[in-house]
């Protein structure tokens, strides 16, 4: 049996740096887990684990780092570009091995590199587009790991197929969006839907490349040399023009887990300003430059969501400028505007229902017009209606042509306000929002008494702990009773902490968005059903008295640009002189689910329509003679809302052809008000057309037979104010004719 060891290993290196790397010696056992970590001291690591032989453990050694203290295990090593020596036990008990390669302790020289930037995102209010900062989200930075790093872990077929691939390539190969030496994003000038896209400037490259018809080219001698490379030469090849290759990998996602792998290398925040600003350290054996990738995660109800992870090949920073700043772009739709300036004085802003909706773009009065018509087809018999308690908002998924008022509210709703750095005092200090009910759902006058909005309003807020990380928490505004006044709201200050209870929140930088949630309600829950409602705010003062205040203290969105703020309207207000006592607003609440359904295709028998197919097949049988008889084949669908809050889409798509002859014919889109496209509407929304074998079969005449799909979807049009209220409805059914 051998002795055992003394520990110590002698560690020098082959060559000499311009500057002193610390090291750190690593001892695992041979499943891995980490025994013992040991500084080089005086050119060795001395260990105090023992061992009896060579082959219980492992020893790896990296530049000592205050992060690599804690790490329990080879895989947290990898970051570090660890370098096993091979070592032997000399008859003094000496681990004895060779100076570590150049090859190796170049890539622990430590640099630095300033990371700032900012995160935006475009957001659309009632039609008005602002350029947001975001605050408060963590942004993930990452080092994208070099390809001469790992190119030989690379098994050798995966390196033979990618020479295969390269060589088979077009002489061009299309740039994506997004290549080298930047991610290359494209957004749109939001303001006018109708404008092409345009790319964004790349970071540290003062001519965008991200165009659909750009072009790059794989190299003559390159797809010369790799026609008859060896496995080691390609991977030479690879490594030596990397840069070249990065447009056309980024096409080829089946060879990215190969090619890029990243680490993470530092967590961020940003501050109110959607800003962030970070210094990195990294190990390179030759770049004073470094590869960055970036992803973004946003709080949602309390959970971390990642919400911006492109891929890394197409959006890395290659060479990033270290000291530069970039702007990360968001677009997942449940990122909500955060970040707001404070407002001065005593000035109560209300703002939008839910995120997307301006309280001015709510119709508050009787307005009776037709319906909007699609496309160049006017509804045919329709009433007028009225406009009165509906938005023209326009959500993800959701279009609507803004100024066209045809949208209720519906599911879960939000009231949001911006107070001034002037409240709360002493003569106001409190809020609260009751309603009643003015019509029913056919708007006929059903008016009640007003009723308070009791559900319980808190305020979240961020702070950093004791550790320097962001925690979150919260501050009940109510319902509070005040000297008998029950169901008021405690209006929150524009800073943290506040000076009285319960706003003096203990912890240290709290911070919360300026605006606030000041009411949040179920819609299905108000007494009365679905109708016309009106939303009252009223102030009150420490003691729980009603005030009146200056009407110029109620302000509402510019109709026309958002930003800035106006007075309210008279329409807003409920009137006392020059005071205002309250703020009002209408809106139109209207619950229901929408409903679509296609029935089985029918044909003329007799002078009535009866079903094609008595089964579920959906084999429709003609006579040839009838082929041109236009009244010959019904098709019918149902599409329903019961006040007509919905939008449908019909289609019908005949196998995999592209016929617009057909599809002119066959395919609607319009409210499920009334006729359209030459498809009548019964009382009970029912729309049907007939059509004649011929139009059906159109491009496929000749073979006198075809087969279809019909789709249908119906959208309601409720919104909550940020999204669509509720799912649409559809459903997708089969048919064929041919001749009998």
């Amino acid at each position: 049996m051998k002795k055992e060891t003394t520990q110590v290993m002698p560690l020098t290196l082959d060559g000499k740096p311009d500057k002193a790397i610390n090291l750190r010696a690593f001892l695992f056992n041979r499943e891995g887990k980490l025994l013992e970590a040991a500084d080089v001291k005086d050119g060795q690591a001395s260990f105090s684990t023992t061992f009896r032989s060579i082959r219980d453990v492992r020893i790896l050694v990296a530049p000592a780092d205050e992060a690599n203290k804690n790490i329990d295990s080879i895989e947290g090593l990898s970051r570090y570009k660890p370098y096993e020596p091979v070592f032997t036990i000399s008859p003094k008990g000496i681990l004895e091995t060779l100076p570590i390669p150049y090859g190796y302790w170049c890539w622990w020289v430590r640099k630095h590199c300033r990371v700032s930037g900012t995160v935006k995102k475009w957001f659309d209010i009632s039609g008005f587009y602002e350029e947001k900062t975001i605050c408060d989200v963590r942004v993930h930075i990452c080092e994208v790991d070099r390809i001469r790093w790992f190119i030989y872990r690379i098994p050798d077929y995966i390196i033979d197929k990618i020479r295969f691939e390269l060589v088979a390539q077009l002489p061009h190969i299309p740039i994506p969006i997004g290549p080298d030496p930047g991610p290359e994003f494209v957004r749109s000038a939001p303001q006018a839907a109708s404008l092409a896209m345009k790319p964004a400037q790349a970071h540290n490259f003062t001519t965008s490349r991200s165009v659909a018809i750009a072009k790059a080219q794989l190299p003559a001698h390159l797809h010369t040399q790799l026609q008859s490379a060896s496995i080691i030469e390609v991977r030479n090849l690879l490594v030596k023009n990397f840069a070249i290759l990065h447009p056309i990998f980024c096409l080829w996602p089946w060879w990215w887990p190969y090619f890029y792998t990243c680490t993470e290398i530092a967590v961020v925040t940003t501050d109110a300003n959607g800003r962030f600003d970070v210094n990195l350290d990294f190990w390179d054996c030759a770049n004073d430059s470094i590869d960055l990738y970036f992803w973004v995660e946003y709080n949602i109800n309390g959970v971390w969501t990642t919400v911006y992870a492109p891929s890394i090949p197409c959006h890395t920073y290659w060479n990033f400028a270290c000291g530069s700043d970039i702007t990360i772009w968001l677009t997942d739709p449940r990122v909500l505007w955060g970040c707001h300036n404070i407002l001065d004085g005593e000035v109560l802003w209300v703002k939008t229902v839910g995120n997307a909706t301006s309280v001015t773009h709510i119709k508050q009065t009787d307005e009776w017009r037709l319906p909007p018509a699609y496309g160049t087809t006017a509804f045919v018999g329709v009433a007028n209606f009225n406009k009165i308690g509906l938005t023209d908002g326009s959500y993800y998924s959701s279009p609507n042509t803004y100024g066209d008022f045809r949208r209720p509210f519906g599911g879960g709703l939000n009231l949001i306000v911006q107070f001034g750095d002037g409240f709360p005092n002493n003569g106001a200090m409190y809020y609260r929002w009751s309603y009643r009910k003015l019509r029913n759902a056919l708007l006929n006058s059903q008016v009640t008494g007003f009723l308070p909005l009791t559900d319980g309003i808190s305020k979240g807020y961020t702070y950093i702990d004791i550790n320097g990380h962001f925690q979150a928490n919260s501050v009940p505004l109510g319902p509070v009773t005040v000297n008998g006044h029950p169901n008021l709201f405690r209006i929150p200050p524009a800073n943290l902490p506040g000076a009285n209870a319960p706003f003096n929140v203990p912890e240290n930088f709290p911070h919360w968005d300026q605006n606030t949630v000041t009411a949040s309600f179920d819609s299905k829950s108000l007494a009365g059903g679905d109708g016309l409602y009106e939303f009252k705010l009223e102030l009150f003062d420490s003691n729980g008295n009603m005030v009146s205040v200056p009407r110029n203290v109620y302000q509402v969105p510019d109709p026309a640009t958002f930003i800035p703020s106006i007075n309210a309207p008279n329409d807003y207000l409920y009137l006392s002189g020059v005071n205002a006592n309250a703020y009002k607003m209408v809106m139109r609440i209207d619950n229901n689910p929408a409903q679509g359904e296609i029935y089985k295709v029918q044909i003329l028998q007799g002078g009535v329509y009866v079903d094609a197919a008595s089964d579920c097949c959906g084999f429709v049988k003609y006579d040839p003679a009838q082929i041109n008889n236009s009244n010959l084949i019904k098709i019918q669908f149902k599409a329903y809302h019961p006040f007509n809050f919905a939008d449908f889409s019909f289609g019908v798509q005949k196998g995999t052809c592209y016929d617009p002859g057909q599809r002119s014919a066959t395919d609607a889109a319009s409210m499920v008000i009334g006729d359209t496209n030459g498809y009548s509407r019964d009382s009970f929304w029912i729309y049907s057309k007939t059509f004649s074998p011929a139009t059906l079969l159109g491009i496929c005449l000749f073979e006198r037979k075809a087969a279809f799909a019909e789709m249908l979807t119906v959208q309601p049009l409720s919104t909550d104010g940020t999204y669509q209220a509720y799912s649409n409805a559809g459903t997708t059914v089969a048919f064929a004719i041919e001749p009998v």
